[in-house]
C-alpha cells in the first residue's frame, strides 16, 4: 500500500505536524499516513528501519520551518550535516529512490537553496513546495490533498447511500403524496357534515330568534394541535309559541352535538331565561409543570498548577474559544496559541488557556490528577496574534 510519510523535526514543526497528520489520516484513512519512525527493535539498523519504511510509502512530505536548516545539536554542530541525522536520512532515502518529496513551508519558511543542503539533499531545493497558513489552514491542506491523490492508495472519500423508494403496494404504507390528498378530503368531509348539523340545527330553532343586541362569543382552541371546537346546545325559549308539529318527512334527525368552527351567537344574560343560558365551561386544570432537565454537561474539575507559566493557565467557562474531545485512543490534541480550551474526557472536562511559549507538552502536566492515565501531548500552533521574531 502507498502511503504518505511526513517527515519533521520535533524542535521546528511538530505542532504543524500533528495537526496536518489528523487531516491526513481523516481523508485517507488511519492506515494511509505514516508521522513517526517510533518501536526500532534493540539491535536494529535505524538506517535500515527508515529506508524500510520510506521505501514503503507514495510521497514524502518534508515539512520545512524557520530553523529547519539552522537547528544544531548538543555539541553546537548543525544537524542536517550530520549523515546519520533521522530528517536527512528520511529525505534523502526518499529522493534516492525517486519518491516524490513535496517541501511543505510553515512558520512563512522559505525553500532552501542547493548550496545550503548537504550533497544527498540538494535535489530538495528544485521540488515544487506548497505552503500552510494557519489564516488559510483548511484551503491549504485541501490544495495539498488534491496533489497527493496520484500518489496515495486510498479509498475515496465515503458517499451516502441513497434513499430507499417509497414503498406502493397494496400491503404496506402508501407514499406521502397518496396519503396528503386523501387526508385533505377526509377533513374536507368531517368540515362539511359538522357545517350541515350547525346549518339543520339553526333553521330548527329559526321560531326564537335571538336578540339583535346578543353579544358574540368565540369559541377558542383549548390546545394547540386541536381544532376549535364545543358542545353548542339550542337556545330555549322563555315562552314558547304554539307551532304545529313538524311532519314525520321533514322533521331533522336528531344529530350530535355540532362541532363549532366560526363564531356562535351566545345568549343575552338580560333577557335570555335561566333555562336558556350556557352553562360556563370549566377553565381547564392548569398543566403540571415540566421536570427540569437533568445537566448532561461534563463536570468541571480543578486543573494541576504545573508551577510555571511555560504552558498557560487554568481558564474559565466563560473564557472558552474550543471544546475538544480526548477519546481513549487519543494520544495528542493540536491547539493555537492564545485559545482557551476546554479538554472534555468521559463525563469530566477541564478548562486551560494556552498563553505560554512552549511549542508541546505532556498534557497531563496540566490535567486533574488521574484523569487522563495515559501520555496526551499537547501540540501547540504559534499565536497568530502575537509578532513573530525573525
Amino acid at each position: 500500500m502507498r502511503a504518505i510519510f511526513i517527515s519533521y523535526r520535533r524542535d521546528d514543526t511538530e505542532g504543524h505536524a500533528g495537526r496536518l497528520f489528523e487531516d491526513l489520516r481523516d481523508r485517507f484513512g488511519p492506515g494511509a499516513v505514516f508521522m513517526d519512525v517510533a518501536g526500532i527493535e534493540p539491535g536494529r539498523d535505524f538506517r535500515r528501519v527508515i529506508e524500510q519504511q520510506v521505501a514503503s510509502c507514495g510521497v514524502l512530505l518534508a515539512m520545512i520551518g524557520k530553523n529547519w536548516l539552522s537547528v544544531v545539536d548538543q555539541d553546537g554542530r548543525r544537524r542536517l550535516d550530520d549523515p546519520y541525522d533521522f530528517v536527512r536520512l528520511e529525505t534523502a532515502s526518499a529522493l534516492k529512490r525517486d519518491i516524490p518529496v513535496v517541501p511543505v513551508l510553515v512558520h512563512d519558511a522559505v525553500m532552501p537553496r542547493a548550496e545550503q543542503l548537504p550533497d544527498d539533499l540538494k535535489e530538495l531545493a528544485f521540488r515544487n513546495s506548497v505552503e500552510l497558513t494557519h489564516a488559510r489552514w483548511g484551503s491549504d491542506v485541501q490544495l495539498l490533498i488534491n496533489a497527493l491523490l496520484p500518489y496515495v492508495d486510498a479509498a475515496p472519500a465515503p458517499v451516502p447511500p441513497p434513499a430507499a423508494p417509497p414503498v406502493d403496494d397494496h400491503r404496506g404504507l402508501r407514499p406521502a403524496w397518496v396519503i396528503a390528498p386523501l387526508a385533505a378530503i377526509a377533513l374536507g368531509g368531517v368540515g362539511y357534515v359538522a357545517w350541515e348539523q350547525l346549518r339543520t340545527s339553526a333553521s330548527g330553532s329559526a321560531a326564537a330568534p335571538a336578540p339583535a343586541s346578543a353579544p358574540t362569543s368565540v369559541v377558542a382552541a383549548s390546545t394547540p394541535t386541536v381544532l376549535a371546537a364545543a358542545a353548542a346546545d339550542k337556545p330555549v325559549a322563555a315562552k314558547p309559541s304554539p307551532s304545529p308539529s313538524p311532519s314525520p318527512a321533514h322533521a331533522p334527525a336528531p344529530a350530535p352535538k355540532p362541532v363549532v368552527l366560526a363564531a356562535v351567537p351566545a345568549p343575552s344574560p338580560a333577557t335570555a331565561s335561566p333555562s336558556a343560558q350556557a352553562t360556563p365551561a370549566p377553565s381547564p386544570a392548569p398543566a403540571p409543570a415540566a421536570a427540569p432537565l437533568a445537566s448532561t454537561a461534563p463536570e468541571l474539575l480543578a486543573t494541576r498548577d504545573p508551577g510555571t507559566d511555560l504552558y498557560g493557565g487554568p481558564g474559565t467557562l466563560s473564557m472558552v474559544t474550543r471544546s475538544i474531545v480526548i477519546r481513549p485512543d487519543a494520544g495528542y490534541v493540536n491547539v493555537t496559541g492564545g485559545e482557551v480550551i476546554r479538554f472534555q474526557v468521559g463525563s469530566k472536562s477541564f478548562v486551560w488557556a494556552f498563553n505560554g511559549p512552549r511549542s508541546s507538552f505532556d498534557l497531563g502536566l496540566i490535567a486533574p490528577p488521574g484523569l487522563l492515565g495515559r501520555k496526551v501531548m499537547a501540540y501547540v500552533a504559534p499565536d497568530p496574534a502575537k509578532p513573530r521574531r525573525n
